[in-house]
């Protein structure tokens, strides 16, 4: 009889213990399961942007309000997990500095509100193309202003936090940021996924590069936005959404062009028709390695600002390439071109 208790005590006991174990695992799971549902901000790409209808921003007409109202609420679903995409996942808003947005000046630059003062910003990594709001009429786009009026609707009266790279200011004084909306979404990304600018190289400030590449890569693919229907840029890209033959075929050609503000240089090329493949501001022919923006304007170092140029040529001739340079610069100044000053200013071709 006390055998028989003894053995049907210790299967109680097991019996107990195991149930306990499964409720255990249970409310562990079900705690996991509740806490992601619950997690604020978490990206997710919607089904319902998984089947839409690709949008593309035309070059012959500019969208309305109304239409650029519509496209904005688009870019509030995203069409990727960037915490899965992005090296590093998501931010931690801690380490970044909030600011609000008061305007939207075009697709990669606004005004914030920064310690209670304007200050124009420009997003880091990407280049969109010119709105209505240049100060040259011949080289605004009705892709700019659909774009900028895109950006408007999205972004106008938004708080953002700003992530710094190597240098805070480009040479117009402008501040120089990557822009989260939160923890989970970095504007320049959405812009650069959904097809809205072109992902550029602008040393030093290049953390982010390599990933925006990527997402204006799938862009490209998938003809969305600016790469769409009719997608050769009127801002001086001259690959054309499918068309990848094409750009296996081209006759590429380098040149490294130095004369004055690398980024005038570099924009002077891109606006051109056709024949341009790649365009990267850098620096050539100094002394030190990686060197930074505030380095080389102090003269010290001996870099010039230079561009690196890529272009077909089978569409445009050396020839052509450097007719167009010299009608830009002025060749008899030395480390000089118009009101920029100094020896990294100097003129110069390179090979």
């Amino acid at each position: 009889m006390v055998r028989r208790q003894n053995r049907f005590k210790r299967t109680f006991f097991k019996a107990l213990i195991l149930s306990l174990a499964l409720a255990l695992g249970l409310l562990a799971l079900t705690a996991c399961l509740g806490q992601n549902v619950a997690e604020p901000g978490l990206t997710r790409p919607p089904t319902d942007r998984a089947e839409e209808e690709i949008p593309v921003i035309r070059q012959d007409r500019v969208m309305s309000e109304e239409e650029a109202e519509l496209f904005a609420r688009r870019l509030n679903s995203p069409l990727e997990n960037y915490d899965l995409v992005r090296p590093g996942g998501a931010r931690n808003l801690g380490d970044l500095e909030k600011v609000r947005i008061e305007r939207v000046v075009d697709g990669d630059t606004l005004i914030v509100l920064r310690q209670d003062q304007p200050v124009r910003l420009r997003l880091i990594g990407i280049d969109a193309p010119e709105s209505y709001s240049h100060h040259q009429e011949d080289k605004r786009t009705h892709e700019g202003e659909s774009v900028s009026r895109i950006a408007a609707a999205w972004l106008t009266d938004r708080e953002i936090w700003l992530e710094f790279d190597q240098d805070p200011y480009d040479p117009y004084d402008r501040l120089l940021a990557y822009a989260w909306l939160d923890a989970h979404t970095m504007v320049n990304e959405v812009l650069a996924r959904e097809g809205l600018v072109r992902v550029k190289r602008y040393p030093p400030n290049t953390f982010w590069h390599d990933h925006l590449e990527k997402l204006e890569k799938t862009a490209r693919e998938e003809g969305r936005g600016i790469w769409g229907i009719g997608g050769n840029s009127s801002w001086g890209l001259s690959w054309k959404a499918g068309d990848e033959g094409r750009e296996n075929t081209m006759n590429r050609k380098t040149i490294y062009l130095a004369g004055g503000c690398f980024w005038g240089v570099e924009r002077y090329y891109q606006l051109l028709e056709q024949g341009i493949i790649e365009t990267e501001s850098g620096y050539a022919n100094g002394h030190i390695e990686d060197p930074s923006y505030g380095q080389v304007v102090t003269g010290a170092t001996g870099f010039a600002e230079t561009v690196r140029l890529v272009y077909d040529g089978d569409i445009l001739s050396l020839n052509q390439v450097l007719a167009h340079f010299f009608r830009m610069i002025n060749p008899t100044t030395r480390d000089r071109q118009g009101n920029d000053i100094g020896t990294q200013y100097r003129p110069g071709v390179y090979y």
